[in-house]
C-alpha cells in the first residue's frame, strides 16, 4: 500500500485535493495539527492511502502547481532572503499568518505566495500590521482589473440561481431611469416559464419597454432597430443552463453574442460557489464571449478568494458586485480597494475579535 501526504490550511481542503489527484479512492489514514515552526507548510499535515495503485506520476508544473511539491517551492521564494533572528525558526510569523489567511478565505496557494511575497521586504524592515495590510491591499488591487460601466447594448449571461434578471432591474433603474435615459428590457429566456413574466413584472413597475423573443434572429432584428434610433439603454436577459443544458440549449446563442463586439456581455456568477465549480462554470460560459466577471450573492459566504481566482485565471475586469435584492440598492460598481476588502475579510474579522 502506497501512501501519499499532502499540507494545507484545512483537512477538508487536502481531502478535496487529494481527491481530484488521486481519485476517488484515495483512503485517508490521518491527520495533524502542524507546529508553529512548520505552519509555512500548512496548518495541518494529511496522509492518504492509494489502495490498488501506484501514486500519479508527476505531470509538469501546471498541475504541480496545487500540490505540496509547488507550494514548498513558492514559499521557499517567498521567504528567500530573510535572516530571522538568533534561535526562530521557520519563516517570518506575519508571512505565514497572511498566507494562512489567504488560504482561509480559499484563494489558489500560488497566488497567496505571490502575494505574500511582496510583503517580504516591508518584514526585513519591522514594518507595523497597518502598513503590511495596506501593502497586501494594494497587492490585491494590482492583480484585479475594474470595469464598472455599461455599453449602450448589455447582455447578462450565467448559470441559473445567479441573480440576471434581479440584476438586470438594478441596472435598469440606477443606469437608465436613474440617469434619465430611455430603457428596453429584453429577454430571451424560453425555458422558464415564469422568466417573461418576472421580467414584464419589473418593466410594469420600472415603466419601461419590454420585449421577448424566441430566436437568435429575432433578437438581431430588434438589435438593428435599436441602432436606428432605438432606445439609449438596451438590457438583454438570457436563460440560466446547467453544465449538462448548455451544449443543447447555448449553441444558438452563445456564438452570437461572442461575434458582437457592440454588445457588452457580463458574466453573472453567484460568490458563493464553491470554488470548483465556480471555475467550471466560467470555463463553459466563456463559449459566450463575457467581456467582464459579475458577482451577487456576496452575503452569502465569508470566503470571497474564488473572485481572485477567477479574475486573475481569465483576466477579465470585474464589473458589478451584488449583495442583496433590494432595487437597486444591492448594486454597485467594483473597486479594487473594496474587492481587496471583500477577500481580506476573514482577517479583518479575525482582527476584530
Amino acid at each position: 500500500m502506497k501512501t501519499q501526504t499532502y499540507h494545507s490550511g484545512s483537512v477538508e481542503a487536502a481531502i478535496r485535493q487529494a481527491r481530484a489527484e488521486l481519485g476517488e479512492e484515495a483512503m485517508l489514514m490521518d491527520s495533524r495539527k502542524l507546529p508553529p515552526e512548520e505552519r509555512h507548510l500548512g496548518a495541518y499535515e494529511v496522509r492518504f492511502a492509494l489502495t490498488g495503485r501506484e501514486a500519479p506520476a508527476s505531470t509538469g508544473i501546471d498541475e504541480l502547481s496545487r500540490g505540496l511539491d509547488e507550494i514548498r517551492r513558492l514559499l521557499q521564494t517567498l521567504t528567500q532572503g530573510y535572516r530571522p533572528p538568533a534561535g526562530a525558526a521557520g519563516p517570518p510569523p506575519p508571512l505565514a499568518e497572511w498566507y494562512q489567511d489567504l488560504i482561509g478565505a480559499e484563494v489558489e496557494p500560488e497566488i497567496a505566495a505571490e502575494l505574500v511575497a511582496g510583503l517580504v521586504p516591508l518584514v526585513e524592515r519591522g514594518a507595523a500590521p497597518p502598513e503590511l495590510e495596506r501593502e497586501m491591499t494594494a497587492q490585491i488591487g494590482a492583480l484585479l482589473e475594474v470595469a464598472g460601466d455599461l455599453g449602450r447594448v448589455v447582455a447578462l449571461v450565467g448559470p441559473p440561481g445567479a441573480g440576471k434578471t434581479s440584476t438586470l432591474a438594478k441596472m435598469a433603474v440606477q443606469y437608465g431611469l436613474g440617469r434619465g435615459l430611455s430603457t428596453c428590457l429584453v429577454t430571451t429566456d424560453n425555458y422558464r416559464v415564469a422568466a417573461a413574466g418576472q421580467l414584464q413584472t419589473f418593466a410594469s413597475i420600472l415603466g419601461v419597454e419590454v420585449s421577448a423573443v424566441q430566436e437568435t434572429r429575432q433578437l438581431e432584428q430588434i438589435l438593428a432597430g435599436f441602432r436606428r434610433g432605438g432606445p439609449d439603454l438596451v438590457l438583454i436577459d438570457t436563460p440560466g443552463h446547467g453544465f449538462q443544458e448548455l451544449d443543447q440549449h447555448g449553441g444558438e446563442l452563445a456564438p452570437f453574442l461572442r461575434s458582437r463586439q457592440d454588445i457588452d456581455v457580463h458574466l453573472v456568477l453567484s460568490a458563493s460557489t464553491k470554488p470548483r465549480d465556480l471555475g467550471r462554470m466560467v470555463d463553459r460560459y466563456l463559449d459566450f464571449g463575457p467581456r467582464k466577471l459579475l458577482f451577487t450573492k456576496l452575503d452569502e459566504t465569508l470566503s470571497l478568494g474564488p473572485l481572485l481566482n477567477e479574475a486573475v485565471r481569465t483576466r477579465l475586469p470585474i464589473s458589478f458586485l451584488s449583495a442583496g435584492q433590494r432595487i437597486p440598492e444591492d448594486l454597485r460598481p467594483a473597486t479594487r480597494e473594496e474587492l481587496a476588502d471583500l477577500i481580506l475579510n476573514r482577517r479583518k474579522m479575525a482582527v476584530g475579535r
